[in-house]
């Protein structure tokens, strides 16, 4: 073979080898760049925590190794759906291989919330938007940092506009770097060479050097940081402000969480209730047919019991029905199958009726109960309204946010005051050494020679005599700011009305609880003293069952009482901003003496 023709296919080997090196190198570091982009987004979220006062609360995307939602399926023999090939559009259903031994989740309130807080679809993704905002804030960082690139290209080629061949090949390298400082000055540095060989005509070979350089700084109208980082900033606030929608949305979460998991109890609660007072009944039925065969008792009022009977017996058979239906909306809710077996805690719904009621007295007469309440319907002991108002303003994340923004848009209508400058300028700019083209390659090698360079400097001025898009968003900006100042001073009146309006239900459920707790002494009272009566021939059968049904309606009218009780106090805390949820969802106790909001 001749030697031409192998230094040829030599040369075109080594260039195609590099750019093959090239893209493997491209592809090995995906991952690493990857992994890089999620450790910086890290740091952003973590950071911005330390500027939000949240830096305690936790955050973290990595998946556990074993979600709790596979270990319960593969636990208790679950049906799953597998997906099946994607031509068929099909889904295959996993069967359980028969009734094999399983065991219940048991879940207390803390567990509750952990779970629910690992495997709810909706926490999960509220937690994926502040990471969504740290990559985008990560994008942003990049306008400001270092930037590289390289090219690499190969052309073969043949010109025959003059009649004869000329045939070659022409590799081009190059390094581009690329800063852009916040104050506005922008560089470009370029470094690049070009290797041509002709393939006919001699089989010249040229190798060419060349270097570019470029300076641009704004000198009046986009210049300055707060000018040319805006766009940063307002990623980096809006990093603090995904914190204070997610650390909202917890403390939503947490609530609406306890409030489902104490329905669920108290529902089980009213299934014993009607199971007792269904029993209860039977024994007065039974009792009743016995006074009535002898003769003590109308045959009415034997029928009145064995009716109430069969509605007590339909009472506990709703009951059931909707604990079920609770409870699996529950599971759901936490992000468990609705077929898996679980236990709730009933010690969650004992504590409470531990819980001591301010105001509530052991053998409180109704005069002193039933006490004209003031004008706020809060009764004595409550904290104080003024002080409470206070720490809410202060705590409040949304009302942070609203203000936040007020700040937002002043910037932005300083940006818009900025359009109506004039653009003025400066460029500097250098090249030297050379290119090399087929029409050069007969040409000796380039060398960078900065003494030979071709340098420029252009000051430009931009002036245009109609601002009329400038003047209409500065306008807009104006009316945004007054937008946001309204919308800040909604936010505080709603956070007002927000901790009075859980002050009066925390009030009234503490009222309520005394009351049914009252009415259930009462209606004890009536159902031992009217089954005595009855027995004496002094009451008929009615009195007895009107004191068994108010006796039920009491008890559960208790429950639901003290369930309310639990529910207003965290959305006070909740509404107050004392509130502390952690990263795994579960309420944080903030001191000895404090309750566990």
């Amino acid at each position: 073979m001749d030697g031409n023709v192998k230094g040829h296919l030599g040369f075109v080997t080594i260039i195609l080898l590099v750019i093959g090196l090239g893209g493997l190198a491209g592809c090995a570091n995906r991952q690493t760049e990857i992994d890089r982009a999620d450790q910086r987004a890290r740091t952003y979220i973590d950071r911005a925590q330390g500027i939000a006062g949240l830096s305690g609360s936790g955050y973290s995307l990595v998946p556990p190794e074993a979600s709790l939602r596979a270990i319960i399926f593969a636990d208790q023999q679950l049906p799953m759906a597998i997906v099946g090939e994607p031509t068929t559009y099909t889904l295959e259903v996993r069967q359980p291989p028969g009734n094999l031994p399983s065991h219940p989740l048991q879940l207390t309130l803390s567990r509750s919330l952990s779970v629910g807080a690992a495997n709810s679809r909706d926490y999960q993704t509220n937690k994926e938007k502040v990471y969504r905002v740290a990559l985008d804030l990560d994008l942003n960082h990049e306008e400001f940092r270092h930037g590289f690139r390289g090219l690499m290209s190969t052309l073969l080629s043949s010109d025959l506009s003059s009649g004869v061949a000329v045939d070659g090949i022409t590799g081009t390298g190059s390094t581009t770097w690329t800063r852009k400082f916040e104050a506005g000055m922008e560089l470009t540095a370029q470094i690049g060479i070009d290797l041509v060989k002709l393939l006919s005509s001699g089989r010249q070979s040229s190798l060419g050097v060349f270097a570019d350089t470029s300076i641009r700084i704004p000198l009046l109208g986009g210049a300055g940081s707060d000018i040319v980082r805006e766009d940063l900033t307002q990623a980096e606030r809006n990093m603090v402000y995904a914190l204070y929608d997610f650390e909202r949305y917890k403390r939503l979460f947490v609530v609406d969480i306890a409030q489902a998991y104490f329905n669920v109890l108290q529902q089980l609660d009213r299934i014993r209730n009607s199971r007792e007072n269904f029993l209860k009944l039977q024994v007065a039925a039974r009792h009743a047919r016995r006074l009535a065969d002898a003769g003590r008792l109308p045959e009415i009022q034997v029928d009145q019991a064995q009716q109430d009977v069969l509605r007590a017996r339909n009472d506990w058979l709703g009951a059931s029905q909707s604990y079920g239906r609770l409870l699996d909306s529950f599971k759901m809710k936490i992000g468990l199958p609705p077929d898996c077996k679980v236990e709730l805690a009933g010690d969650d719904l004992a504590l409470l009726a531990r819980e001591e009621i301010p105001g509530g007295e052991a053998g409180q007469d109704l005069d002193r109960l039933f006490v004209e309440p003031d004008g706020s319907g809060v009764r004595g002991g409550e904290p104080d309204d003024h002080a409470l108002l206070v720490k809410a303003l202060a705590s409040r994340l949304d009302l942070r946010q609203a203000y936040g923004e007020v700040h937002d848009r002043a910037r932005k209508l300083r940006i818009a005051r900025d359009e109506f400058l004039p653009r003025i300028d400066l460029e500097l700019s250098g090249s030297f050494g050379g290119h090399r083209t087929l029409a050069s390659a007969s040409s000796p090698r380039a060398k960078l020679r900065p003494e030979r360079g071709d340098y420029a400097a252009l000051l430009s001025f931009d002036w245009p005599f109609e601002r009329r898009q400038e003047a209409s968003l500065f306008r807009a900006a104006q009316l945004d700011l007054d937008q946001a100042l309204r919308y800040a001073e909604e936010s505080e009146d709603q956070v007002k009305l927000d901790v009075r309006n859980r002050l009066r239900e925390v009030a009234a459920s503490r009222e309520t609880i005394l009351i049914q707790q009252k009415s259930v002494d009462l209606a004890l009272r009536r159902v031992a003293s009217t089954t005595l009566f009855l027995q004496a021939g002094r009451l008929e059968m009615r009195d007895l069952l009107d004191a068994r049904k108010d006796l039920l309606t009491a008890r559960n009218g208790l429950t639901a009482a003290r369930v309310e009780l639990k529910i207003a106090e965290l959305a006070l805390a909740r509404d107050v901003g004392t509130l502390q949820v952690n990263g795994n969802g579960e309420i944080i106790r903030q001191s000895a003496g404090e309750k566990t909001w």
